[in-house]
């Protein structure tokens, strides 16, 4: 029998950021139906430099780099640059500078108030890729968050270059947010880009490294705008954190574009931190409970899937006493998907329900000193039902290796 769906099933997410992955028991699947395969670099050669390239110039110091991050080798946009950090600005120092601060940031004009008066720590979130000339393609192996995963954080992503600054320094990119965890799911939607900027600004100033004051980039990217906020998504967002963003209050009938002056803040480190040995460790749950369309096979734009189910986010940072920062992350989790017509209103329920298997690694490491580095992340969603389905991703960059990213879908019948 068909049931309808309530409201708060209804809450439609634009994307399927859970990894799905495994198959029950192991069933052998038949032929493949449909194949496909994307943006492969296999070569061994190294990916060609994006479109697009800018220059920054600080005191004759200069740096020709790609004012975005990519999910791949510059196919796909994902972030603009809005922070270079160079000097003393490895990624794991900064890190380390930001890791030592307190939440007190009220004289800047934050509120007394989480995540505005949180403290950084490692973030979970998906790894990106960045580009400049001479050290060539590099990947996020740090990020960091103010706040926790949900309901709101600061998220940043550091690349190290490789690229020199003056005799021993060297040029580090950052792409920082401020964004919501969508109820219900483990993704997370950007809000704003400028707020972020702002308090990583602030920070830096607060840790006393700063040779210099914060200077503009110019124009570098998108402006006025970049990205948008879906109006579903929009509406369920109290106007105070709108209004924080520098985003009109109340309804949105269509998507919100996210305000972006499309410049970077330039930040001179001229002094560091000690690096001391240190070990994080983070785990936590979160109950997926949301309609989603068809993440891959979609035999049209109506198909959606009603995901359900415990996923686990796992999490463990190292920092030796040479500097050296690893990391390793995972997500796992058993789910129930139940396909949906949601072309009826209300939407019904019109298959049977089947089980999947929730699974995303990533790991990392920076070498401090020599700056060799590696970032790898590995996804697999298999879906089995009326057939089987199934999408493999796999990127990776290493300093002194393979960068490499493949992304291969199979769509089989029984």
């Amino acid at each position: 029998m068909r049931k309808s769906l309530n409201a708060v099933q209804f809450v439609v997410v634009l994307s399927l950021g859970l990894i799905l992955a495994g198959c029950a028991d192991d069933e052998p699947i038949s032929p493949v139906a449909s194949y496909a395969a994307a943006n492969l670099n296999r070569s061994g050669s190294p990916p060609a430099p994006p479109a697009g390239l800018v220059e920054i110039e600080w005191n004759g110091e200069r740096l020709s780099l790609w004012p975005y991050t990519g999910s791949d080798f510059g196919s796909q946009t994902v972030d603009p640059i809005n922070l270079v950090f160079f000097g003393e600005a490895t990624p794991v120092q900064i890190r380390a500078a930001l890791l030592a601060l307190d939440g007190d940031r009220t004289a800047f004009g934050f509120p007394p108030a989480p995540p505005f008066n949180d403290t950084w720590s490692d973030a979970m979130g998906g790894v990106q890729t960045a580009y400049a000339d001479g050290g060539g393609w590099v990947g996020s192996v740090v990020q960091l968050e103010l706040g926790s995963y949900g309901p709101v954080r600061f998220h940043l992503r550091l690349f190290e270059t490789r690229n020199p600054f003056a005799p021993e320094g060297t040029w580090t990119l950052g792409a920082a947010h401020f964004e919501i965890l969508i109820p219900g799911t483990t993704n997370h939607q950007v809000m704003c880009w400028e707020l972020a900027e702002q308090i990583v600004i602030a920070d830096l100033v607060r840790s006393g490294l700063l040779g210099a004051a914060p200077a503009s980039s110019g124009p570098i990217n998108a402006a006025p705008t970049y990205r948008d906020i879906p109006a579903v998504i929009y509406n369920g967002v109290p106007d105070e954190l709108k209004l924080a963003c520098g985003l009109p209050p109340g309804s949105a009938s269509g998507d919100v574009p996210i305000p972006s002056d499309g410049e970077a803040t330039l930040l001179y480190l001229a002094r560091s931190v000690a690096l001391s040995p240190e070990r994080r460790d983070e785990n936590f749950t979160i109950e997926f409970r949301q309609l989603v369309p068809k993440p891959f096979c979609q035999a049209s734009p109506a198909d959606f899937l009603l995901v359900e189910g415990p996923v686990t986010l796992r999490r463990s940072t190292r920092v030796t006493t040479e500097g050296r920062y690893a990391y390793h992350a995972m997500i796992r989790g058993l789910l129930t998907a139940t396909p949906v017509d949601v072309t009826q209103n209300p939407p019904v329920i019109v298959g049977e329900p089947f089980k999947v298997t929730a699974s995303d690694v990533q790991q990392g490491y920076i070498s401090f000193g020599d700056g060799n580095s590696r970032v790898a992340m590995q996804s697999q969603r298999i879906i089995i039902g009326n057939g089987a389905e199934k999408q493999f991703v796999w990127l990776e960059i290493h300093e002194r290796g393979s960068k490499d990213y493949r992304e291969i879908v199979q769509c089989l019948t029984d």
